[in-house]
């Protein structure tokens, strides 16, 4: 079981799923405490075409990797590339509830659309 702030980054490729678990350590460090892995289906190209497909292999690479770190992850740090990644700039704000911490799909729209 970890001790510090854990940090775990998850990268979709066309071959394969991988999951790092690591842990924080005081002096700055970061102390790698398990890697899962699955083989990738549901993607091409480093594109997802078949999201049930592909989501199913991150589960099992997330327990994979939950099992050999003996953490439960809540959180990633996603990967993204390729040549289909697109992006635009814009600026928006919007108020959270005090009783809530993390933003859902409804606060990116709302934002998204803020002007």
């Amino acid at each position: 079981m970890a001790n510090g702030d854990l940090i775990v980054g998850l990268e979709i490729g066309t071959s394969k799923i991988c999951v790092v678990v690591g842990e924080t350590r005081p002096d700055g460090t970061l102390k790698i405490l398990g890697v899962g892995q699955a083989p990738s289906r549901g993607v091409r190209k480093g594109e997802i075409v078949d999201f049930e497909t592909a989501m199913k292999c991150v589960h099992e690479a997330v327990v994979d990797a939950e099992q050999k770190s003996d953490v439960m992850i809540r959180s990633v740090f996603v990967a993204v590339a390729g040549g289909h990644i697109q992006s635009f700039n814009n600026r928006g704000c919007v108020m959270l509830p005090e009783d809530r911490d993390e933003i859902d799909d409804q606060d990116v729209e709302d934002v998204t659309r803020a002007k």
